[in-house]
């Protein structure tokens, strides 16, 4: 079966990926800054959650390269990734 092209919705993947870190990095900051006013242990552990879901977001927002193009070198970066995250 022949490759198939790069898929029409790619970029709006990219760009609701973009949006997710970008509410998670907001969650964060909130989550931060509020911690001048009032102390919660629960709330500063979340927005540090949820700093890494968006670190998580951006680094597979940036890893993103035409999966349709070659599926075996998409699922070597992920296996790469998780080798890392489990390490």
């Amino acid at each position: 079966m022949p490759p198939k092209a790069f898929p029409a919705t790619c970029p709006l993947h990219v760009i609701l990926e973009f949006a997710a870190a970008s509410v998670a990095a907001m969650v964060f900051g909130i989550s931060w800054i509020t911690q001048m006013f009032r102390t919660n242990v629960r709330a500063l552990v979340l927005g540090c959650a949820f700093v890494g879901v968006a670190l998580l977001e951006m680094r597979h927002t940036l890893s993103f390269r035409e999966p349709l193009q070659n599926p075996a070198a998409g699922m070597a970066g992920v296996s790469v990734c998780w080798h890392f995250l489990i390490l």
